[in-house]
């Protein structure tokens, strides 16, 4: 489908009467033209109905572009390959990996372009066995992946020659192309690339959507040619019939046509060959006439042609237009010199274009062509096609769509090749092709028996898109299998299935069934069940509290967290034990440590991706936030590798969890800010938490209008009340209204907090400190028993579990609302936080220590204390506590030194996180793969950074090394 260089000859009919009556069109497509070649990025959809001009818009936008010197790549969707994922830009790229000169040295695509390999790069060549598709990862990443590749792999095009992308019949183009298209549409700003796109005004719903999202793209124009208007009709009558048939015919023609230019020529070509007169009596037979019957038309000129013109035309239509003539020779039957003959009489007769491949003057004829072709003769040429393609050396992707429109026939190596493809579906992210091609090859092989091998490759590939029917197939596939440590693994992976799908009593059966095979007890998978028994059985409630005997012989056993199994199976009793709070603080610390995945590789295992978040939390929950952290950024270097944005945005909240847990806000910030900015790509894992957390910092930094914002979710509450972080929201909100002197409110919101996270099986206050706030707010409210009934409970727990953090919360929270006596608990909530790694809650325990030391008359000793918890504060980024503590200092009779709000300290999150990156020493380029933004966003930002900064590139790393540490 793709061309390159300048558009070859075109009938009048394609751009005579699409273009007539089309100046404002025109004008709209020299503004797109005109941004691409200036570096700016251009958008323009164009919408209307078949044969309304769509076509003739772009094929002016072609010549302009290839007039102003611009690189053109296009493209044009096909009906019958709309549900094969990427193959629109497979098409759209063709020629750019083609002309790449091996011997250059010159890798095809490098950096974040290589992320497109698996879309652009046919890797399965169809020889040898065929392979087992593995079990892709979530549909949604590896589209972002890909299209993240994509994007820069025409960025470095675009860096030769500015490019504009023509996309035709964009109605038909598959749902992942369109995904890219959209992609790049939000990101065309700074970037050489005008994008012109056309479609149907009616599309199917999904597609519907998508083109809707990008006629939305920033600084997108839109336009939907309207039908001609009598006065055009007559126009085109006139030059093509004469003066007389314009002024007999043009009314009847318009009514009749609608004013559709396509319909129009098409009607206009009847007349001709009908020899209708510019009369009266023309007028007549003109009305008699049913032009929109584009099939009518096309049969009586195939029927003049002949049968070998038919067959043609069909092969064409099979092969899905532009066809090379080898190709519909070998499906028609026909040796290539009469094929090339019976192809220049269809062009003759306005059915296929002169231009070479072969294609259709325009989809209306195509549709009408494919629409005469009997279902059994259409079957028997998608065979002939499939086998012309395969014996053409296409790749298994072209060739095995066209098994999908044939019967089966029991054949072994038609099985084969529709594996071969669905791997390669597998590979470039696209299940839902690999499901069809294994159903095929499933159905193609069943004469002989069910093959348990496909039978699970094809269930393992529906779970992975979503579909629960895979649930179905393993279980089959397990019927058929005979080996037991098949089964066992089969159990396994169905077990997962259900346990995700929130059945957790099944998953629990499923898991039975597969520990009950005989299996020796090493075994990977035997304890991999085992495992995974283990944390369906905490889901349930029905786990045995852990306690330290336990974790000793646990330890014992997995310490070594060799394999994933291992690392799961302590990550796992950690969090229980972080959870509940009955294991010490650092027993959970030290499960933890040995769960944590390896730092290093291009890749972590499915189990260890379980493992990681639960490792994670245990550590930064018990005082080990920087062995978290550092685990997360790991983690986080691998998804920017990988291109895989969801995980990116995952492994930042969890290490923006652990930075805040350190009194890093400013880090924090920028990690939760990553995090929030992909909920608009679909990331949703830890939403609530995400913006409850940051909106908690705002707080820390006055800056209440933003705290606000961030507590109002997208799409109100509803959508989000059950997430599992919800309460974090519940709890954020609870804080604010006591602060903003509604206590009774907060109190309420607080205790809300509480509940849900008691069901959800969370009592220790290390995990959420809820009780600490609550207290503070009953106290605030005036209910002082309440408030030292909640600070008792609390104390009791933090004290039981004896994390250094968690209990100097506790002892501050005590101390403020009078349960004990007030300096002991203050300085020993200071003592206790100071070995520990929580700075932004020994900031606050200095001042509430200092603040009561002012009050007790202790005003020398309390401007010593007041003075280091504004130290600690500003160091953390908690401007608002740091005022708060220059407050009563003043009070104290000290003199507080003047705030600093410049340096690095000014910069706002996304600033702050392009020039850590630049002080690093990455390019721009480097940058905006890394974070997934374009260039002109990360020089955008530099700007502002050197403007607040006053420095340059140069002295950039030095002027980041000051302010709040992150």
């Amino acid at each position: 489908m793709n061309r390159s260089g300048p558009p070859g000859p075109t009938p009048l009919r394609s751009t005579g009467a699409l273009l007539l009556e089309r100046e404002d069109e025109l004008r709209l497509v020299d503004e797109v033209l005109d941004a691409g070649r200036s570096g700016n990025g251009g958008l323009l959809l164009v919408r209307g109905a078949p044969g309304v001009g769509k076509t003739g818009l772009l094929q002016a936008a072609v010549q302009g572009a290839f007039e102003a010197d611009m690189s053109v790549l296009r493209v044009r969707g096909a009906e019958l390959e709309q549900r094969f994922a990427w193959g629109t830009v497979h098409e759209l790229f063709a020629t750019t990996i083609d002309a790449r000169d091996p011997a250059s040295g010159r890798p095809l695509l490098s950096g974040a372009a290589a992320l497109a390999a698996p879309v652009l790069i046919d890797g399965a060549t169809g020889d040898g066995d065929a392979p087992r598709t593995r079990s892709p990862g979530p549909p949604a990443e590896a589209r972002f992946a890909v299209a993240h590749g994509l994007y820069w792999h025409l960025a470095d095009l675009a860096e030769e020659t500015p490019i504009a992308v023509v996309v035709d019949d964009a109605h038909w183009v598959d749902v992942a192309s369109l995904h890219f298209l959209l992609h790049l549409a939000g990101r065309l700003d700074g970037l050489p690339v005008a994008l012109v796109v056309a479609a149907r005004t009616q599309a199917d719903r999904e597609r519907d959507v998508l083109l809707g999202q990008l006629a939305a793209a920033p600084d997108a124009r839109c336009c939907s040619p309207a039908p001609l208007s009598a006065a055009g009709v007559e126009t085109l009558l006139d030059r093509e019939l004469g003066a007389a048939a314009a002024r007999w015919l043009g009314a009847v023609c318009h009514r009749q046509a609608g004013g559709n230019p396509f319909l129009t020529s098409e009607l206009i070509n009847e007349l001709r060959r009908s020899g209708v007169p510019a009369s009266a009596a023309g007028a007549e037979m003109v009305a008699q006439l049913q032009p929109s019957r584009v099939t009518r038309s096309v049969s009586a000129r195939l029927s003049v042609l002949g049968s070998e013109a038919t067959d043609l035309a069909r092969a064409v239509a099979v092969l899905g237009g532009p066809a090379e003539a080898r190709l519909a020779a070998a499906v028609a039957r026909q040796d290539l010199e009469r094929a090339t003959l019976q192809a220049d009489g269809l062009a003759r007769s306005g059915i296929l274009s002169p231009a070479r491949p072969l294609d259709f003057v325009h989809p209306l004829v195509e549709t009408a062509v494919r629409d005469e072709i009997a279902a059994g003769e259409r079957a028997l040429l998608h065979r002939r096609a499939f086998e012309a393609l395969v014996a053409d050396g296409a790749d298994p992707r072209s060739s095995a769509s066209h098994l999908l429109h044939t019967e089966p026939d029991g054949d072994d190596e038609t099985v084969r090749l529709l594996r071969v493809a669905a791997a390669a579906a597998v590979d470039r992210g696209d299940p839902d092709t690999a499901i069809a091609l294994l159903d095929r090859a499933r159905r193609e092989s069943v004469a002989a028996g069910e093959d348990p091998e496909l039978l699970e490759d094809l269930g393992r590939v529906q779970l992975a898109a979503g579909d629960p029917a895979g649930i179905d197939r393993l279980e089959l596939a397990r019927g058929t299998q005979r080996d037991p440590r098949r089964r066992a693994g089969l159990d396994l992976t169905v077990a997962v299935a259900r346990y995700e799908r929130g059945e957790a009593s099944a998953a629990k059966a499923t898991l039975a069934r597969g520990l009950a095979e005989e299996l020796p007890e090493d075994d990977e998978i035997r304890v991999s069940l085992q495992a995974a028994d283990l944390t369906v059985t905490r889901s349930l409630l029905q786990a045995p509290v852990p306690d330290e005997e336990a974790a000793a012989a646990t330890l014992a056993r997995h310490g070594n967290g060799r394999t994933p199994v291992e690392r799961l199976t302590l990550a796992q009793l950690a969090f229980q034990g972080l959870q509940t709070g009955e294991l010490p603080y650092r027993t959970v610390a030290e499960l933890a440590r040995h769960a944590v995945p390896p730092l290093h590789g291009e890749g972590i295992d499915t189990l260890d991706r379980l493992a990681l978040p639960l490792a994670g939390m245990s550590l930064y929950f018990s005082d080990a936030g920087e062995a978290a952290e550092v685990a997360f950024s790991a983690e986080i270097d691998r998804s920017q590798l990988q291109g895989a944005r969801m995980a990116f945005a995952t492994a930042s909240f969890f290490r923006g969890v652990a930075r805040f847990l350190r009194g890093r806000l400013i880090g924090a910030i920028d990690d939760w800010q990553v995090a929030i900015d992909a909920a608009r790509d679909g990331w949703a894992f830890a939403l609530p938490s995400s913006r409850a957390l940051r909106a908690l910092v705002a707080l820390d930094r006055d800056e209440l209008e933003l705290a606000d914002e961030l507590l109002a979710l997208p799409g109100g509450d509803e959508p989000w009340t059950a997430h599992p972080t919800f309460p974090y929201v519940l709890a954020t909100r609870g804080v604010r209204a006591t602060a903003d002197g509604r206590p009774q409110e907060g109190l309420e919101l607080l205790l809300r907090c509480g509940e849900r996270q008691e069901a959800q099986g969370i009592r220790n206050p290390s995990v959420m400190h809820w009780q600490a706030e609550a207290a503070l707010a009953a106290f605030a409210a005036g209910d002082e028993r309440r408030a030292r009934d909640l600070a008792r409970e609390l104390l009791r727990r933090t004290e039981r579990y004896g994390a250094p953090r968690a209990l100097g919360i506790a002892r501050r929270t005590a101390g403020l609302v009078g349960e004990g006596d007030p300096d002991g608990l203050l300085t020993g909530s200071v003592h206790v936080l100071e070995r520990s790694e929580g700075e932004l809650e020994l900031a606050r325990s200095l001042l509430e220590l200092g603040a009561w030391q002012r009050r007790a008359g202790q005003r020398t000793t309390s401007r010593e204390t007041l003075r280091r918890a504004i130290d600690v504060a500003e160091r953390c980024g908690a401007s608002a506590l740091s005022r708060r503590g220059s407050d009563e200092l003043r009070v104290a009779g000290g003199r507080p030194r003047r705030l600093r709000i410049s340096g690095s300290d000014a910069l706002t999150s996304s600033e702050r996180r392009v020039a850590d990156l630049a002080a690093e020493g990455l390019t721009n380029r480097q940058i905006a793969q890394r974070l997934f933004v374009t260039l002109r966003t990360v020089e955008t930002h530099l700007t502002h950074v050197y403007g607040k900064l006053d420095v340059d590139r140069a002295g950039l790393a030095e002027a980041m090394a000051g302010g709040a540490h992150t």
